[in-house]
């Protein structure tokens, strides 16, 4: 037995006293080849990061200045044993044995972990600009040219690489040059510059290799000393000084994606135009309409000191991830373009239901139905002059809109005189799209949205999976915000004390069919009804029965261990419930004690020394199979659990040492 490595805890492994070293299958960079205690082997890339690789180079005595991680197939696999696994350093040991370490791996030398130890292993070039100063930038790594993709690579980013090739920098922005290498690596992701980096090797990125893009998101960079030259006008306003925001950097016009859209944008904006006497006020969700054509910017950071937009920080011209409903948009006089000045219903079949449209200023647009219920519905019918019974629709009920999506997020109390006096996410702000938009039906008579509540395929009439009665309808609730004070409501609905009641996530009683009815409930505890607490329009979701929620009422609580994937109630795996989640069991030192424990615990069966029937136990992982006739033993519940020696490993989709393949706990009888 090898004393040299000590458990210091069950799942990580540490040792001051091993001899340990490393080399690469390079000069100051490779594949890490580690010896340890004469054993050669290699590190498994699964979580190898920047502190990792500082470790690495700094074993090898390396003054490169750098230390950069690698995933696989940036360099060739390495040969020996797999000895390290999910290591984990904080950066300032001097050896990789002094960081902790998984006790198990489940790599394969395709996913040896490599360094850069030294940035004159890396080459650079930049490949179809318009001039030497620009164009794609292509990286050279163990003879191998790749490319960088545009995840966070921005204006300062861009900086630190053309001063790197020796080029201006000052006003460095990034650039889209197409894509060449089709089938090449691409090396660089994510790539985030604070902007005092000598190196872009320096700069916070994910390992060398690791990405998750293709190739049509390759970047390249534009390096120069002189902000580029920039036109700006405004679209769509009802005066000069308003619109929506459109730029021409010498390729035609195009617009500017609302992402991270800020007074200072719009302050640098209004500069551009001439108007510097009032406060800005920035716009998205194409507040002006839609723009046609290109997307020129996104992105955009700007400080408010910057004399043109081409001298703030921005993804660089052409590159983005929006389409024409987030284009932006200023209003230069500061002025407010007004409140909800009036609100209309359209498309329904009378004058009392319909979509929600809000007229702000001069223009019309629609209320997204994320947090709309009918709290938001009663001020809405009471605009309109209706003050029965109003209910939410969501979901795009009445389609049929275009153009701006005015309010998101809209919360009520309902007692307001205008939905413009609710909160919300600020006029033309939101992250949806017209299949959201919300609707009401006022003077809804005798319709109500009052809920009756049932448990479905719980172990007890205490527990279950929540379904409600929605008109009619029986269909289950999301468990997105539900909590245990949502859970009281419940089991308050369902004459049952609320005293510790539990919300249980994640379809636990089985997934629902039908309608998803209720989803973001979010309830006070003193409701007495789901109905009366917030929540999303009914029927409008984003979820899938797999969320379906299910809740415990009156402290009732199930067994803490379970036989699954089967159709019968004594085999199967077994899974144990802690810290609030299922979760397996490995097979190492399961035996017949412990399958007997287990199906004392879950009751099957008590022996009977009248009828001399006693439990017939089969305990089965992988090739081994146990065949027990066992008198039942009477454990309470702590004695079951306390009785169980074990080691608890946090596995990584390691189940093919489960147990339960399967344990069957029957009588005799049961079995012929």
């Amino acid at each position: 037995m090898n004393l040299c490595c000590i458990f210091l805890s069950v799942v990580f492994i540490q040792s001051a006293v091993c001899q340990v070293t490393v080399q690469l299958s390079g000069k100051a960079s490779g594949t890490i080849q580690v010896t340890k205690n004469g054993v050669l082997g290699t590190i498994c890339d699964d979580h190898f990061n920047k502190a990792d690789a500082q470790v690495v180079c700094r074993m090898l005595g390396s003054k490169g200045g750098v230390a950069a991680p690698t995933s696989e197939g940036v360099f060739p696999p390495g040969t020996g044993k797999l000895l390290y696994d999910e290591l984990n350093c904080v950066g300032t040991e001097q050896s990789i044995e002094q960081c902790t370490s998984s006790a198990i791996n489940d790599c394969f030398h395709s996913e040896d972990a490599g360094v850069i130890c030294d940035s004159s292993e890396v080459q650079y070039r930049l490949v179809n600009g318009k001039d030497q100063n620009s164009g794609r930038v292509e990286i050279n790594i163990n003879g191998v040219w790749g490319t960088m993709c545009d995840d966070e690579f921005d204006a300062t980013s861009a900086k630190i690489m053309c001063k790197q090739l020796g080029l201006p920098s000052a006003y460095a922005t990034p650039g889209v040059f197409g894509s060449g290498l089709t089938t090449a690596p691409i090396y660089f992701d994510d790539v985030h510059c604070i902007g005092n980096e000598t190196d872009i090797l320096g700069c916070n990125m994910t390992a060398i290799g690791d990405n998750d893009c293709d190739h049509t998101e390759d970047i390249g960079v534009v390096c120069s000393d002189q902000p580029p030259n920039i036109q700006v006008r405004l679209v769509g306003g009802t005066t000069t000084d308003e619109g929506r925001v459109e730029v021409n950097f010498g390729n035609g016009w195009g617009t500017v994606c609302d992402d991270g859209w800020t007074a200072q944008d719009a302050t640098v904006v209004c500069k551009m135009l001439g108007y510097t006497g009032g406060s800005p006020k920035p716009y998205g969700g194409a507040y002006f309409g839609a723009g046609t054509g290109d997307i020129a910017m996104d992105d955009v950071n700007c400080i408010g000191t910057e004399a043109t937009l081409g001298m703030c920080n921005f993804g660089g011209f052409g590159n983005h991830d929006c389409d024409h409903t987030e284009d932006a948009g200023v209003s230069c006089s500061g002025k407010d373009v007004g409140g909800v000045t009036a609100v209309r219903l359209v498309g329904g079949s009378s004058a009392t239901e319909g979509r929600v449209e809000v007229q702000h200023g001069s223009r019309w647009g629609t209320v997204c139905d994320d947090q709309f219920d009918d709290r938001e519905a009663r001020v809405v019918c009471r605009m309109l002059g209706f003050n029965g019974t109003a209910i939410a629709i969501g979901s795009s009920r009445w389609p049929g809109a275009t153009g701006a999506i005015f309010m998101d997020e809209l919360m009520c109390s309902g007692r307001e005189a205008s939905i413009g006096d609710c909160q919300f996410d600020g006029y033309g702000n939101h992250d949806c799209d017209h299949t959201e938009d919300a609707g009401v039906i006022c003077n809804a008579g005798n319709v109500t949205n009052d809920l009756r509540v049932r448990l479905v395929n719980g172990k007890t009439q205490y527990e279950g999976r929540l379904e409600v009665n929605y008109h009619g309808q029986w269909g289950t609730v999301c468990d997105d915000q539900f909590d245990y004070k949502a859970a009281k409501v419940a089991c308050k609905m369902l004459g049952y004390s609320e005293s510790n009641a539990q919300a249980v996530h994640a379809a636990h009683f089985g997934e629902g069919t039908g309608s998803i009815i209720l989803d973001n409930v979010a309830c006070t505890g003193r409701e007495d009804s789901l109905s009366r607490c917030r929540h999303n329009a009914y029927m409008t979701n984003n979820c899938d029965h797999s969320e379906d929620v299910g809740i415990r009422c009156e402290g009732k609580t199930e067994s803490p261990v379970r036989l699954t994937g089967t159709s019968v109630p004594f085999e199967g795996r077994l899974e144990i419930f802690h810290l609030n989640r299922w979760g397996t069991v490995c097979s190492d030192g399961f035996n017949k004690q412990a399958a007997q424990v287990v199906c004392s615990m879950l009751g099957y069966p008590r022996g009977d020394s009248s009828t001399g029937l006693r439990p017939f136990i089969n305990y089965i992982s992988g090739h081994i199979l146990f065949n027990y006739v066992c008198k039942t033993r009477n454990h309470s519940l702590l004695r079951s659990l306390t009785a169980i020696k074990m080691k608890v490993f946090l596995w990584r989709n390691l189940h093919f040492d489960n147990i339960g393949q399967k344990l069957i706990c029957a009588l005799q009888e049961d079995i012929q």
